[in-house]
């Protein structure tokens, strides 16, 4: 497809849904760069928040951060910075046509990329200096710019909560701006703001313990309601890729990050598994489907030994992208101890031991159920929240300390 084709099948689509506001500009921007990321054929529930009601990053660093790698330097208004459902479905709008172009052959994201950065540069030459954002006006700040109330609204996107129901929430408060700048800037304020954080976490394991005990539960259930929670998993890792497929012929699950970019895979299986463990000649043994699981695991980690290196420094070099993919560990997590007991009467401690005893024989993958998964971060939960309690209590003292 040509440039100019390109150009033509745009301006069509913003002539025919009315793509021309700054929030539509955003949206067109950060969709096209997170298709670099993301490849072909785009899913528009991959660029949602884990609520699914707020298109991810929009309001967050990233089109500042575009926008200025093309030297514009201007503060984007504050309906650029705003995710509603008017951009939601501009989103889905947006994706359905890069994918219909797809399809016809590859799309040349960076000619797209400059389509909308024009369209950037046409609007800021319409638009006075002084009227952007009515930034006299406006104790928030640009969007993507590095203040306090910025750096609380990335940490409750990243977290999961909903930034629409937090932000209605405080348009009702008669001081809402005076809200926004104490819970930015006050030590009591920021540590309430995390414990609401970790409250909503707890309230997703909840929801997790739920799910798994429904039997009609399904693995695609379970990996919906997780989505980018890697929290969930524990301490070590500081997010999920962007990218579900890493190598030639897979798809991983959740592929986690450690804080110096290594991978670190998940495998979910559904948490109704019959014959998690069978009595096998005097022994208990893991059953058929945790074979397969691991078995399925251990290929994903052949193909990284195997192509890892070459596709280090392809995804480094090709896409701005790094991830250390030399020995990368996996987790496989199916099933729940009540369940896969083959009878009532064999004790739940028989199935975790059985496949504690299966993980030892493995070098680098684990095998845990999901009521070990969801216990384990109810304990983490549990002691984050009463480290939370006593952070607020510090800080209250410190700050009546400093008034006297």
């Amino acid at each position: 497809m040509t440039n100019d084709v390109l150009e033509a099948e745009l301006t069509t689509f913003t002539e025919k849904h009315e793509f021309t506001g700054i929030s539509a500009l955003a949206v067109g921007l950060l969709v096209t760069d997170r298709a670099r990321e993301l490849g072909f054929p785009l899913n528009p529930d991959a660029l949602l928040t884990p609520g699914g009601g707020q298109v991810s990053r929009l309001g967050g660093r990233r089109v500042p951060r575009l926008l200025a790698s093309h030297g514009i330097n201007r503060e984007l208004p504050t309906e650029g910075g705003r995710t509603s459902r008017g951009t939601v479905r501009m989103m889905r709008d947006y994706v359905d046509m890069l994918n219909t172009l797809h399809t016809a052959g590859p799309v040349d994201l960076d000619s797209v990329e400059e389509f909308w950065i024009q369209r950037f540069r046409d609007y800021f030459a319409s638009v006075p200096l002084e009227s952007e954002g009515n930034a006299s006006n406006d104790s928030s700040g640009p969007a993507g710019s590095d203040d306090p109330s910025s750096r609380l609204l990335e940490l409750i996107e990243d977290s999961g909560i909903d930034p629409q129901s937090l932000a209605d929430a405080m348009v009702r408060h008669p001081n809402a701006n005076q809200v926004i700048s104490l819970l930015a800037s006050s030590a009591a304020g920021m540590s309430a703001a995390q414990a609401a954080v970790v409250d909503q976490r707890r309230e997703l394991v909840a929801k997790l313990r739920e799910l798994i005990n429904d039997p009609t539960s399904t693995e695609t259930d379970v990996q919906k309601l997780i989505g980018n929670a890697y929290w969930i998993f524990g301490g070590r890792y500081v997010g999920v890729a962007e990218r579900r497929s890493f190598t030639l012929l897979d798809q991983t699950d959740i592929p986690l990050l450690g804080s110096d970019r290594t991978l670190h895979i998940v495998e979910l299986k559904g948490p109704n598994i019959k014959r998690l463990i069978v009595f096998h000649r005097n022994h208990w043994i893991a059953g058929p489907m945790v074979h397969e699981a691991v078995a399925q695991a251990m290929n994903y980690l052949r193909s990284f030994d195997e192509q890892g290196l070459q596709n280090s420094a392809a995804f480094s070099n090709e896409l701005g992208q790094t991830y250390d993919m030399s020995r990368v560990f996996a987790t496989v997590v199916l099933g729940r101890s009540d369940h896969g007991r083959p009878d009532a009467v064999t004790p739940r401690e028989v199935v975790t031991r059985t496949l504690r005893q299966y993980s030892a024989a493995l070098s680098r993958i684990e095998v845990i159920t999901y009521d070990q998964l969801v216990e384990n971060a109810e304990r983490a939960l549990l002691f984050e929240h009463v480290t939370q309690n006593q952070a607020a209590a510090v800080a209250e003292t410190s700050e009546d300390s400093t008034a006297t």
